[in-house]
């Protein structure tokens, strides 16, 4: 598969700057789940939520 040192030296080195850059990728993803779950969030999007649903009832209401 290698004809010398150097192309696994390469392929080691090419892998390691892979494995760094996944991890960095990785860090992001988990600051953006801890903002996306943070419990200001959720509470803004429950209010959010009740307030449809408290608009649904009170059209359901006026249609009956």
């Amino acid at each position: 598969m290698y004809s010398n040192f150097e192309e696994i030296d390469y392929n080691l080195e090419r892998l390691d700057l892979e494995r760094q850059i996944a991890f960095e990728r990785l860090k992001f993803v988990k600051d953006d789940y801890k903002d996306a779950f943070n419990t200001v969030n959720l509470l803004q999007s429950g209010a959010k939520y009740a307030g449809l649903y408290g608009i649904y009832l009170i059209i359901k209401k006026m249609l009956s």
